[in-house]
């Protein structure tokens, strides 16, 4: 329904996902959409990767953060998965989060190749959040229009 409110003639910004988000789906219209979109491929270190997930999930339950490793143990691996949930329950969120890092950037390195748009990266490496939000605007004014 809050979809349903955006203005259509102004550009919207979404992240890259798949068909499923969770237990949600996106509507196949909207998919293709952004299938065909052109993509702002951030880039950043591997250390302000990890800070921003331990920032994000510092706060998580810990049994919720193992289940959903669990999850993916059929793409991450037995052993990384093992080795990942052994990480969580002592606390060493960073650590966990650079093994499981590795699967989702095979994800999205994944997808990347199979779209049909074109790709722009753009290295954000040490820009603050809103350092970051005024070039990926002023980016997007290039590429776009």
């Amino acid at each position: 329904m809050q979809w349903a409110t955006f203005n259509e003639t102004e550009p919207i910004w979404i992240e890259a996902e798949s068909k499923r988000v969770g237990t949600c789906r996106i509507p196949q219209p909207l998919f293709q959409q952004m299938d065909r979109s052109p993509v702002l491929e951030v880039n950043r270190s591997r250390s302000e990767r990890l800070a921003a997930l331990v920032e994000v999930y510092g706060t998580a339950d810990r049994q919720a953060l193992i289940t959903a490793t669990e999850r993916i143990r059929k793409r991450l691996g037995g052993l990384r998965t093992q080795q990942a949930v052994e990480l969580l329950r002592q606390d060493q969120l960073a650590a966990a989060c650079d093994i499981i890092l590795d699967y989702y950037d095979k994800t999205y390195t994944y997808d990347l190749q199979r779209r049909d748009a074109a790709i722009y990266p753009i290295d954000l490496t040490g820009y603050s959040p809103e350092d970051s939000a005024t070039v990926l605007l002023e980016k997007a004014n290039l590429f776009y229009g």
